[in-house]
């Protein structure tokens, strides 16, 4: 990982001992925790906040001090999605701060720590912010107070948690933890630490110092109430709606806390055949209102995995019985671009659906192929109906049910079992699904709470939580894939990288300078050292560049004859998930094998090692005649002799005659072949051309993410996130050309997530056609085995 960058990780384990925080406290518009402080030290103070977003692009304050427009310090999200911290005295700006980071992400917990200390005698030294461990040095807007400047937070004021000095623009989302201390410029480290494997985890504070007009309000309940519990009683008064929710940032199954599902546009931004998008109110949790037209589809911000059995409950808060497409159900999680309209409004391709629009007399079931089936027994859905379901990804099957009652297919009004595993609709196996809704001229809350839950769950099923995935295969993307940027190289001079895991078993290297111009070069344990190809060039393989490159245990050796400058590497690591292979052509059809089988198959590559020529790949999502090449820009071609007009498998790859880049006779080849799970995920989505673009939903954050335009012709993409947790979003590269890393504010834009990437640009590289994609290093959103990442990868 990057030295000095740390992701966002919560873990069961700090300072020796167990620590859970008990929920957060949801507020919605309106809810508000305030107190007015003695005067104390407003020259040096650190707050803390632990919080989860769920509102879309309105302005958002999560802690405020002073009540007027001349005199006020606050701490708050903007409308552009920045954080800002500002402190006006006396009507004139004496701090304003505005991150050019942007925070999008509606299904992670960010840890928030800003410090004042005005007596500094370095100005940029006197606030400094930290999220998730790591400084954020990189502003907007940068106005940093004199010296001694005082500040209104920590005077004789009112202070507010969740509004702003007048009331208003209040914070809408989960508040799980919020710590002042008086008179202290205290360290992000004094509220979480690094553990061994790079992750950033939420500490217990309560042994803190907190000084006079210190305190600390933790959990759904003390938050929910403004009960401080540093020791100093000083609670806040609570007015409004804050309701005590289990949704944590860190994960304990036995009592229900963990980082739960919600619902934002901001992620899931689907339309269907009209216009609208389901904007997410209530914490995430309620959606519909003002959608009149289209067929928009909210869905749930966790995929539910294969091995899971998840219960939850949505209500049916209006239902429109002249007209309104309404249904819940689940899809395949690499389908949610793909909308189709099935049983009257539905969720989309791939999965199953109840129907609940008040236009049909009864409920009705819908599944992939299009088949509704009336549910015998059962009346017009109704406003204030509650319904159940219950998904089971062990047997493959989803259940409904209304109120007690479970429907039993499409057969009966009732007798279905989820615990028994009797009576559910079959769906596909070994897939991950994302839950939701269609709601037109209505609006549903779901609950994925347990303790809202009107009914009992059926037996084994749980929260669609953190705390109840399936532990990952992959719990630490290092283990199998590896990418460092910033390496600095001196021409001359061998540099030496240390890597967190030997590549005795074999790996693959993919190596790009990224502060000017250079060639791509690929080189392996295979082929040994000093032995590379290169893109764009199609050239054979070189073997004279290169004298003292090396590529052995933990240690990779750039060669002297590289150029000075900064470098980026992957490595990606032979075993389940990655394979090479060696072959000689001959111009007949053939089956090549991998040394070994992969879990699964997303990605082949393959390159002719002894003449010029094309540098095919075989896609998942791509025809078995289809490929496209790495070195340029073209739209997928078709060539039935490249491949045999047979699909890449999980145990070897078919080419064809005489194809120059597969099996022109006698050549040497090598290939790479990726499995489409662990930390790899390939797939395809269709463009939007709209900034709120489709969402690639791979479970975890990627470390880097690779797009191409099949449809037509574009360069190929590839958008790191080289500052893992910090969301830059405009580090681009170009695998068919020799560009430098490019900053593309807005065209060529892609959020890094939780459990995905968010297309956000309007280029038509990007965000209009038919695209494929390749997802590398993702660190599962339930983190690493044991333990929980609720945020951003490593």
């Amino acid at each position: 990982m990057i030295p000095g960058t740390f992701p966002f990780a919560t873990l069961k384990k700090t300072r020796g001992s167990g620590h859970v925080i008990e929920g957060s406290g949801l507020f919605s518009p309106n809810g508000v925790l305030t107190k007015t402080l003695s005067s104390s030290d407003t020259k040096k103070w650190t707050v803390e906040a632990i919080v989860k977003i769920a509102k879309d692009g309105s302005q958002s304050t999560i802690f405020n001090g002073g009540t007027t427009n001349t005199n006020y310090t606050f701490v708050r999200f903007e409308t552009g999605h920045n954080l800002r911290i500002r402190s006006v005295v006396g009507a004139a700006a004496r701090v304003d701060l505005i991150t050019t980071q942007v925070f999008r992400d509606f299904g992670a917990y960010l840890h928030i720590v800003v410090t004042y200390d005005s007596a500094n005698a370095t100005a940029s030294e006197r606030v400094k912010l930290f999220i998730n461990g790591t400084r954020v040095t990189d502003f907007s807007t940068e106005t940093y107070p004199s010296l001694n400047q005082v500040s209104i937070i920590n005077s004789a004021v009112e202070h507010r948690i969740g509004t702003n000095d007048d009331s208003s623009l209040d914070f809408d989302g989960y508040l799980s933890r919020i710590t002042f201390i008086d008179g202290q410029v205290l360290a992000p480290t004094d509220f979480g630490e690094v553990t061994t494997d790079g992750f950033w985890q939420i500490n217990d504070a309560s042994d803190l110092t907190f000084g006079t007009n210190g305190f600390l309000l933790e959990g759904g309940t003390d938050v929910a109430a403004g009960t401080d519990s540093s020791g100093n009683s000083n609670s806040f008064t609570k007015s409004g709606t804050i309701t005590a929710t289990s949704d944590s940032p860190t994960d304990d199954a036995d009592n229900g806390y963990g980082n739960l599902a919600t619902f934002s546009g901001m992620l899931h931004g689907i339309t269907g055949a009209g216009s609208g998008i389901l904007v997410a109110s209530n914490g995430g949790r309620t959606y519909g209102v003002g959608v009149t037209n289209g067929s928009p589809t909210a869905l749930a911000s966790i995929p539910i995995p294969p091995g899971s059995l998840i219960y939850c409950e949505v209500d049916l808060d209006s239902v429109n019985t002249s007209y309104g497409a309404q249904s819940v159900g689940i899809m395949e999680a690499d389908f949610e671009d793909k909308y189709q309209d099935y049983g009257g409004g539905g969720i989309g391709k791939g999965g199953a659906e109840l129907s609940c629009s008040g236009y049909y007399t009864k409920y009705r079931t819908s599944v992939y192929d299009g088949t509704r089936t009336d549910i015998t027994g059962t009346s017009r859905p109704t406003s204030g109906d509650r319904v159940r379901i219950a998904v089971d990804t062990v047997n493959d099957e989803i259940f409904f049910g209304l109120e007690a009652a479970w429907f039993n297919g499409t057969t009966a009004a009732t007798g279905g079992d989820p615990a028994a595993s009797t009576g559910g609709l079959s769906i596909t196996t070994g897939k991950d699904w994302l839950i939701g809704g269609t709601c037109i001229n209505g609006q549903h809350t779901w609950y994925f709470d347990e303790a809202d839950w009107e009914q009992t769950a059926p037996t084994g099923y749980t929260s669609l939580s953190t705390a109840n995935l399936p532990t990952p295969a992959v719990a630490n993307y290092e283990d199998e894939y590896y990418i460092e940027a910033g390496i600095s190289h001196t021409n001359g001079a061998t540099t030496a990288v240390t890597l967190p895991k030997s590549v005795s078993g074999g790996a693959m290297v993919r190596l790009k300078r990224t502060d000017s111009t250079s060639q791509w070069m690929y080189f392996d344990t295979t082929r040994g050292a000093n032995v590379f190809s290169e893109v764009p060039l199609a050239a054979a393989e070189d073997t004279s560049s290169w004298t003292d490159q090396t590529l052995t245990g933990t240690t990779l050796t750039l060669p002297s004859a590289l150029a000075t400058g900064t470098w980026l590497i992957e490595v990606f690591y032979v075993g389940s998930y990655f394979q090479m292979f060696t072959y000689t052509g001959t111009g007949a059809n053939k089956t090549e094998s991998y040394p070994a089988t992969l879990d699964s198959f997303g990605m082949v590559h393959i390159f002719n090692r002894d003449i010029s020529s094309n540098k095919p790949i075989q896609h998942s999502s791509l025809s078995a005649t289809q490929y496209l090449n790495i070195h340029t820009s073209q739209a997928a071609l078709t060539n039935v002799s490249a491949w045999n007009n047979t699909a890449a498998t999980t145990t070897g790859v078919t080419v064809g005659t005489g194809a120059t880049g597969t099996n022109q006779n006698g050549n040497a080849f090598i290939g790479y072949a990726w499995a489409n799970s662990g930390p790899y995920a390939f797939g395809s989505y269709t463009g939007n051309a709209n900034a709120n673009g489709p969402m690639i939903n791979v479970g975890g954050s990627p470390a880097s993410t690779m797009i191409k335009r099949s449809s037509a012709t574009e360069n190929w993409l590839l958008l790191n996130d080289l500052e893992p947790g910090y969301n830059l979003v405009d580090n681009v590269l170009y695998p068919n050309l020799t560009h430098a890393m490019a900053v593309d504010h807005g065209t060529t834009r892609i959020d890094i997530l939780s459990n995905g990437a968010k297309v956000r640009g309007t280029n038509t590289n990007i965000n209009s056609g038919t695209y494929i994609y390749g997802a590398f290093g993702i660190q599962p959103i339930q983190g690493n085995g044991t333990d929980t990442s609720q945020g951003r990868a490593k």
